[in-house]
């Protein structure tokens, strides 16, 4: 349990306004989120928290806030309802509809893979709320399984707008932060660039496959691999592993993560015209198949929580008794040594203390070196093998591959002083030279068009 979280838990059973607070539900990257009763509607909400301190940039605090009023404007029955936005001394909040259900990541940890009737319904209903979420010029930016909620009659919910970005107004734009979850991200997103309603269409591509297959296209031990294994790759087509999907799926799912985003889908509605034509089974009796899947993880996930705290209350409760016991032991010793043996007890503190300083600084030390060795050493000769790779690409002319690495690299190490001076000396070059590379480079794919 996070620092955060465990604090924040002295929040339950106070009030916030007109809302008391009931119960955690969880926490994710902006903040924690709690169940709470609104005391004068009678009605149950969650209420998301973003912790802030002085130390806290405020470019952090003022992405909360537009996420609620991004997100208010959103009335769906396929997104997560917003009510209100609070702002305190020690925490802002956002109030919003109580989604009694799981996330389709539960589903997918719970059931390894959900069947091809049940992706397609879900998928359809996940694309009427991005749909009309891109009609009013927002972007979610970070569609994944977890952010995908499923209400116990059977409903796709998106949920979380906390990297949303207004298309409309850039008054905040924040030039080369990446947002978003590596594994669902689509590569120009991954780079840094300008991203519309497409980078939400390939990230829902790489959702469904996951929850068709049970597993990731493009996976990696850390987020640069993952980002580098997905640059040029098409999405696998799922029918040539599973017999039982139609290939007019497959083909569906492939165009809307295409690595190139001028060959994706252009919008929600166009994945539509071409799902149409795909037979769906009952509506009503996936939804309730799909209902009591998600009432059964619900209890579980209840059952589970229920022991934690059982649990906590047993340790508070042992710990508190440790305590008071070894206060009387510690008052008994103190009374027999006093006087004759104060001397020595003493020495005998120092002693402990001097060894204890020393061994923490050998603990220190030896995690250091370790953490060099493993993490460190390896990042720094990924870093030297990636960037010689950027300068060769340079050097033979393919400025266009030598600026996306160098982008890469710049995600990954942050931007170091050698990668910015690169940079500059690519830009330096014909600025219509990139373009002319990016040109070349789809007129030898065989793509005319876009050449």
């Amino acid at each position: 349990m996070s620092r955060e979280l465990t604090l924040h838990k002295g929040l339950i059973g106070k009030n916030l306004g007109k809302i008391k607070i009931l119960s955690v539900l969880g926490q994710g990257g902006m903040g924690i989120v709690f169940k709470g009763v609104h005391e004068l509607l009678e009605k149950e909400v969650a209420v998301k928290i973003l912790p802030f301190s002085p130390m806290m940039p405020s470019s952090g605090r003022d992405r909360f806030l537009r996420e609620a009023r991004l997100a208010a404007k959103l009335e769906h029955p396929n997104i997560v309802q917003v009510y209100d936005v609070e702002q305190g001394p020690a925490f802002d909040y956002i109030v919003m509809q109580f989604v009694e259900g799981c996330s389709l990541a539960e589903l997918i940890h719970q059931k390894g893979t959900l069947e091809f009737d049940e992706v397609l319904y879900l998928l359809r209903q996940t694309l009427e709320g991005m749909a009309f979420a891109h009609s009013k010029g927002i972007v979610h930016r970070d569609i994944k399984p977890a952010n995908i909620l499923i209400t116990k009659e059977g409903q796709a919910k998106i949920a979380d707008f906390g990297l949303s970005r207004n298309l409309v107004s850039e008054t905040l734009t924040e030039s080369g932060i990446v947002m978003g979850t590596p594994e669902y991200m689509a590569p120009e997103q991954a780079h840094g660039e300008e991203v519309d309603g497409r980078a939400d269409i390939y990230s829902l591509a790489i959702t469904f496959y996951h929850a068709l297959t049970g597993t990731l296209p493009f996976t990696g031990s850390r987020p640069l691999k993952i980002i580098m294994n997905k640059l040029d790759k098409k999405l696998p087509l799922v029918h040539q592993k599973m017999s039982e999907i139609p290939p007019s799926f497959s083909v569906i799912l492939q165009k809307m993560a295409h690595p190139d985003v001028s060959l994706r889908y252009s919008s929600c509605r166009e994945i539509f015209s071409d799902l149409e034509k795909i037979i769906l089974p009952s509506m009503p009796k996936i939804s309730q198949k799909l209902a009591t899947m998600t009432m059964e993880i619900q209890k579980s996930r209840l059952e589970i929580q229920r022991e934690e705290e059982a649990s906590e209350k047993n340790t508070s409760a042992y710990d508190y008794l440790e305590i008071l016991s070894g206060v009387q032991l510690r008052g008994n010793l103190e009374a027999q040594v006093e006087g004759e043996h104060e001397n020595k007890r003493l020495a005998e503190k120092l002693s402990n203390k001097y060894h204890l300083i020393l061994s923490c600084c050998a603990i220190v030390f030896l995690l250091l070196l370790g953490w060099y060795f493993l993490f460190s050493l390896p990042q720094q000769k990924e870093y030297k093998r990636l960037f010689r790779e950027a300068q060769k690409a340079f050097q033979e002319g393919r400025y266009y591959q030598a600026k996306t690495l160098a982008h890469i690299i710049q995600s990954e190490y942050q931007n170091t002083p050698e990668i910015k001076a690169f940079l500059q000396k690519i830009e330096s070059r014909n600025p219509y030279q990139y373009y002319l590379e990016k040109a070349k480079m789809a007129y030898q794919k065989g793509k005319f068009l876009q050449a």
